[in-house]
């Protein structure tokens, strides 16, 4: 029973975590306050996250800098997102990702 106590506080924090990053994507992107949004989402890094829910919070990380023409840092949070869950579905995307940003050169 302590198992299931447990799995279901793991995917509780994830769903939270998962609305954490819309909620911010809601309120900054659609007025390119990326600058707010990026502190906003370091923030939320710095947390206890684990898994999918870290893997998305960094790849949205990277997003956020690829508007702020930080390709240095796209790569780098792509890079760290791929370390959380790197056979994800998302985790699949981004090695494509990171395969064609390393031989274009952006």
């Amino acid at each position: 029973m302590d198992i299931i106590k447990k799995l279901d506080a793991d995917k509780a924090k994830e769903l939270e975590i998962e609305f954490k990053v819309e909620d911010i994507a809601m309120k900054y992107f659609e007025k390119n306050g990326w600058e707010d949004a990026l502190k906003e989402l370091n923030d939320l890094a710095k947390t206890s996250i684990q898994g999918e829910s870290a893997q998305k919070v960094y790849y949205v990380i990277a997003l956020v800098n690829q508007q702020l023409k930080n390709t240095d840092e796209v790569i780098k949070n792509l890079e760290k997102a791929l370390e959380f869950a790197p056979n994800s579905e998302l985790g699949k995307q981004i090695k494509g990702i990171l395969e064609k940003i390393k031989n274009n050169g952006d």
